[in-house]
């Protein structure tokens, strides 16, 4: 007889947030690799009356990690919603929402925190961290006012710039917060039974 896991890499799972789910690991599999991002934080909602610009969210932690799985073994994964964008306000906004964690079976990838409402002296919302290879101080952060929610799941290459960018902040003129984009995963495992 073969050996167990001997295959390729394959793709198992990809899901941009919120989602949640089961992967269950091919009978062969012993093995599965993990790219994945958390949502990021929504922008603090803009003020009137000459405020400050409201923050922008921090982008969601991006990483990598390569996980033992036992084959016809269930691993539930969940995969983290962008924050909303904080409102405007006459006097001063809101601040954005935290955007959601990604994880599966050990690996997490948290969400950006979101922006403040007050702009005076205040630093963008932070970038969230991730398990295994962080890469989260890699990304570029992409802001986008409509996230298209699986346009990003394609390939490990093209994830990191699609999904878990945090929200641009609502400027000082009464604008709300934009949304954070959304997390995402991507599930491969060393089988192509």
């Amino acid at each position: 007889s073969g050996t167990a896991g001997g295959g390729g890499y394959v793709l198992k799972v990809a899901a941009a947030g919120p989602a949640s789910g089961t992967y269950t690991a091919s009978p062969n599999a012993n093995s599965m690799h993990v790219f994945g991002t958390g949502g990021g934080g929504g922008g603090g909602g803009g003020g009137g009356d000459n405020n400050p610009n409201a923050q922008s969210g921090g982008s969601g932690g991006i990483g990598f990690q390569e996980l033992s799985v036992s084959g016809g073994t269930g691993y539930p994964y969940n995969v983290g919603s962008q924050g909303n964008g904080g409102p405007w306000g006459h006097g001063a906004g809101t601040s954005g929402n935290n955007g959601g964690s990604t994880s599966v079976n050990g690996f997490t990838a948290n969400g950006g925190n979101g922006g403040r409402a007050d702009g005076r002296n205040n630093p963008d919302g932070s970038t969230g961290s991730a398990s295994g290879v962080d890469m989260s101080s890699m990304r570029s952060n992409v802001v986008s006012p409509t996230p298209s929610p699986l346009s990003g799941v394609t390939s490990s290459g093209v994830i990191f710039g699609m999904l878990g960018g945090g929200g641009a902040g609502g400027g000082n003129q009464g604008h709300s917060g934009v949304p954070g984009m959304k997390g995402g995963i991507l599930i491969y495992e060393n089988t192509a039974n």
